[in-house]
């Protein structure tokens, strides 16, 4: 049937939008501001020394995302991460060396040699252990 005088109106769909926080979450992604007992940052620096002693988060010592990290009063770092078993940890302080796990090496080598034995080998990088009887510099 045809109307006399009537238009075809064409639907407009709005393309749907959702909360940043609700997308991660279906994702299935960790993301440390989108968790209700979240830190304003704001509030980050006033907060920083009182909460990381109130939570008392581990460092990390296994593998973690670096695109997991958020800030976070949480830690004495300042940074909270996921590590590879899905626990919240706190990223190592700035100059310290990453533990043989997170370096992980493979102890394959029948005569070690060190690349390096202090910071002063290392141009600027720290000269941290493998665990494997050598060290390098990271």
């Amino acid at each position: 049937m045809h109307f006399k005088g009537s238009k075809k109106v064409q639907a407009v769909q709005k393309p749907k939008t959702i909360p940043l926080c609700e997308y991660w979450k279906i994702l299935g992604v960790y993301r440390e501001e989108c968790q209700e007992d979240g830190i304003l940052m704001d509030d980050y620096e006033a907060n920083k020394q009182q909460e990381s002693f109130e939570i008392g988060l581990p460092v990390c010592r296994l593998k973690f995302l670096t695109a997991s990290c958020v800030k976070s009063a949480k830690c004495p770092s300042g940074t909270v991460c996921l590590d590879f078993s899905t626990q919240r940890c706190c990223h190592p302080m700035p100059g310290t060396c990453p533990t043989p796990t997170q370096l992980g090496y493979k102890c394959m080598v029948y005569t070690p040699i060190s690349w390096c034995t202090t910071d002063q080998d290392c141009k600027g990088k720290k000269c941290c252990p493998t665990g494997c009887d050598y060290n390098v510099c990271v």
